[in-house]
């Protein structure tokens, strides 16, 4: 699985070495990757992801940093803001929490079309169930394409 077109423009390098299908394959995560980490601090200076803060929090949980993902998603109030939240909770473990920040977002054209469930994924994460791990890097793709299309989040 490789990222769309569009995300892809924005960090060529980052995607290059780490491509979709070699980042979160854990639907809980234990700690930041740090050989990512670098990659992803370069990404978030490019002038379109620094000045779109949706794209910088889903940037950061590529590489498992849900410390730096959560301290910009708390703070966005649109429905990819809830989302990104909702993503930052789940893999953290706290499928409560991660659940509130989803039915915030219900409202998303992503959750909308049907094309992704972010409850079918909470559930996978709570199982174990590894088919989570492609369902996690599908809708990171789609969400990100979706944020960089609408700056606003909405």
């Amino acid at each position: 699985m490789v990222v769309s077109d569009e995300v892809f423009k924005l960090a060529p390098d980052l995607f290059d070495e780490f491509p979709l299908n070699s980042v979160m394959h854990d639907l809980v995560v234990r700690r930041p990757v740090r050989s990512i980490s670098e990659k992803v601090a370069l990404a978030v200076c490019n002038l379109k992801v620094a000045k779109n803060p949706h794209l910088a929090a889903g940037f950061w949980l590529y590489a498992d940093d849900l410390e730096a993902s959560h301290t910009i998603s708390q703070v966005l109030t649109s429905a990819s803001g809830s989302y990104l939240h909702g993503i930052m909770h789940r893999r953290e473990g706290d499928f409560m929490n991660a659940r509130y920040w989803f039915r915030q977002a219900r409202n998303h054209p992503l959750t909308q079309s049907g094309e992704l469930n972010p409850e079918d994924i909470v559930r996978m994460a709570e199982e174990g169930d590894v088919r989570g791990v492609a369902a996690q890097q599908r809708e990171w793709d789609a969400l990100m394409s979706y944020c960089l299309a609408h700056p606003d989040g909405d």
